[in-house]
């Protein structure tokens, strides 16, 4: 039977892990943010609301990833 003490892990220091961590999801939300003005622009029917739309989704999720990478370049 396998022992999990004799698993020799390599240590990954905390702040890469959560500097990778950071990357994934800026790229996540680059590539999320790329289908969602696309879908926007395409099948968005009334400007105005686009518009609002578009800013309301950029002026709450840009603040929400500074403060991500903030914390992910302190720790």
């Amino acid at each position: 039977m396998l022992d999990p003490s004799q698993l020799n892990f390599p240590e990954l220091p905390l702040h890469t892990v959560v500097l990778g961590t950071f990357y994934l999801v800026l790229g996540a939300y680059a590539i999320f943010t790329a289908i969602f003005y696309y879908h926007w622009r395409t099948y968005g029917t009334d400007v105005k609301v686009t518009t609002y739309t578009l800013v309301v989704y950029f002026s709450t999720t840009i603040p929400l990833l500074v403060v991500m990478g903030v914390l992910a370049f302190i720790l």
